[in-house]
């Protein structure tokens, strides 16, 4: 993809990893961007539109927005050989058939991995737009893992791996669940699950976690308790609203949240939102836990990756 930007940088000088500025095939101004490490040279990212040409008003969020997506930009350039990857096939007739590239956030090292591909859509902004929908499943011991792992723009694709992290620390840390607190005892467990917004630059955007601790004896559960966090994790973002509740349905113990997040990012294109509709955390008479969720980002102009992060405490 070549990510194209206004002409508020006519005239400005090509800086590190920035192949050019000029005009693309229909004479809006670009910025080609270069990867400089082995894995990518000599490839070029694109975008099909314009998103800057009509950031107009307030001139200090003019320059917070061009400065948080400069320095977005920059970043790809620093990420170490190996981290992305960029193939292309081209049809008989010269014209590109796929063109995947390599999610620039952390991709953890998986084992027992699954690797799927999920359709989005084309939005009217251009970009594409993807919902998120897992369906109950078992956390499995020593935590689970579904991201992102690359991206076709061109046919509205998301790469997606499953699988179990081989690097607790990496794992934790990446979840934003370092330093949880033990399982107090035997009888006792906690279990979490984080769902986390990233945009193609690798930049985390907004956190919805579910933290549930329960009390089990192989028959019955009691003394559940729910906590969480939702966070927006950027500047440009903002908590619209965020709900932490827990119940004993059919025999376990539940814990769910539910948030919603905004951004003016994008303006003047409409407003973008993040929902996370729920993230449900169930502990088991058994001593274990499953998860499910459903989120959605509505009116993104560049394409966002949904992560999700489970384990237990």
């Amino acid at each position: 993809m070549i990510y194209e930007f206004a002409d508020c940088l006519s005239g400005a000088p090509p800086g590190p990893g920035i192949d050019a500025i000029g005009t693309d095939q229909d004479g809006m101004p670009s910025i080609s961007i270069l990867r400089l490490d082995s894995a990518w040279r000599g490839s070029i990212l694109r975008e099909k539109r314009c998103v800057s040409a009509p950031w107009v008003g307030d001139d200090n969020m003019n320059k917070r927005r061009f400065s948080a997506l400069l320095a977005a930009l920059l970043a790809i350039v620093a990420l170490p050989a190996g981290v992305a990857a960029h193939a292309e096939s081209s049809m008989s007739d010269g014209s590109p058939q796929s063109e995947w590239v390599a999610a620039a956030s952390q991709i953890l090292t998986l084992a027992n991995s699954v690797t799927w591909i999920v359709q989005g859509q084309r939005l009217p902004s251009g970009t594409c737009g993807y919902t998120y929908v897992d369906p109950p499943a078992t956390i499995p011991v020593g935590g689970w893992v579904r991201q992102t792992i690359a991206d076709d723009e061109s046919s509205c694709q998301q790469m997606m791996q499953s699988g179990n992290p081989t690097d607790q620390a990496a794992f934790l840390a990446v979840a934003g669940m370092s330093g949880q607190t033990p399982q107090p005892s035997l009888s006792r467990r906690g279990a979490w699950q984080s769902v986390i917004f990233f945009d193609l630059f690798g930049i985390q955007l907004t956190v919805d976690a579910t933290q549930i601790y329960w009390s089990y004896n192989g028959s019955t559960v009691s003394s559940g308790t729910t906590t969480g966090t939702c966070t927006p994790s950027q500047s440009w973002w903002y908590l619209n609203y965020c709900n932490h509740s827990g119940s004993y349905p059919t025999g376990s113990y539940e814990g769910q949240s539910s948030s919603a997040f905004h951004s003016l990012f994008c303006a003047p294109l409409p407003t973008t939102y993040i929902y996370y509709y729920y993230n449900r955390v169930w502990g088991h008479p058994d001593g274990t836990a499953a998860i499910a969720q459903s989120s959605d980002a509505v009116d993104e102009c560049l394409v966002l990756h949904n992560n999700i992060y489970t384990g237990y405490n």
